[in-house]
């Protein structure tokens, strides 16, 4: 959706607003409130990937493919987790690593995986 000066808009909780700029290193976009004439100073930030998962449904399915790893059976999980980070673009090599470390541990030097954080 744009608005009438052509500048991306993004509805979040029912509160619409306009892109304002991107940060120096391209990984957030920062955003203010639509209603700004009116004295409103609401403002937002998301990153570059939550932008992209909301206009790109290919992008959306590979991440929630991430996700479905909570639903994969202990046993299988390594294997799965294998095969997905063979699939997956590398712009979600990051989410993916988060999601390693915290939910089935990183692997250490000597082999072994470290006991994950939650």
């Amino acid at each position: 959706m744009l608005s009438n000066k052509n500048r991306e808009k993004y509805t979040h909780n029912g509160y619409c607003y306009v892109k304002d700029r991107d940060s120096a290193d391209g990984h957030l976009i920062f955003w203010r409130c639509d209603e700004r004439g009116n004295g409103c100073k609401g403002r937002i930030w998301t990153t570059s990937c939550q932008n992209h998962y909301n206009t790109n449904p290919e992008f959306a399915l590979n991440s929630r493919m991430i996700v479905s790893l909570a639903f994969v059976p202990q046993n299988d999980l390594l294997e799965a987790l294998n095969m997905l980070e063979n699939y997956l673009p590398l712009e979600l090599e990051p989410i993916l690593a988060y999601f390693t470390n915290t939910y089935i541990g990183r692997i250490r030097n000597n082999g072994t995986r470290a006991p994950p954080t939650f």
